[in-house]
């Protein structure tokens, strides 16, 4: 079994079948997408659910979480009743969900203060 050796590699112990599948079915895979956000919903289906739908086929096995760093259009999008997270609670969200694992990607073209904030709460 692949897994069985990439965790033997990886970890550099021997593990019986079980304790191996034990490992994997631990481990939970999460990608974190982070937009600035627009509340233009024909450019976020054309662009931001767009490269979404690329991370999830490129990564099956991942759940994947979609953040908004704008604090101002967070708001708006909350009080129109569509369901978004900022980093902070997507992170708190993640624990609870179990992810172990987790993968962040940026939609940002340009660092800039929003980045650097970002990679700030994601660390933190």
């Amino acid at each position: 079994m692949i897994a069985d050796l990439c965790i033997k590699t990886i970890a550099g112990n021997q593990f019986s079948h079980e304790e191996s599948e034990a490992i994997i079915i631990m481990k939970k895979k999460a990608i974190m997408s982070i937009c600035f956000g627009t509340r233009l919903h024909d450019v976020t289906e054309r662009n931001l659910h767009a490269l979404e739908a690329d991370f999830r086929a490129d990564h099956p096995g991942c759940d994947l979480y979609s953040v908004i760093t704008n604090e101002s259009l967070i708001q708006i999008i909350q009080d129109e009743g569509d369901p978004v997270y900022a980093i902070r609670e997507c992170m708190a969200r993640m624990v609870l969900d179990g992810v172990t694992h987790l993968y962040v990607q940026p939609t940002y073209l340009l660092n800039g203060a929003e980045y650097d904030e970002m990679v700030d709460m994601v660390y933190s």
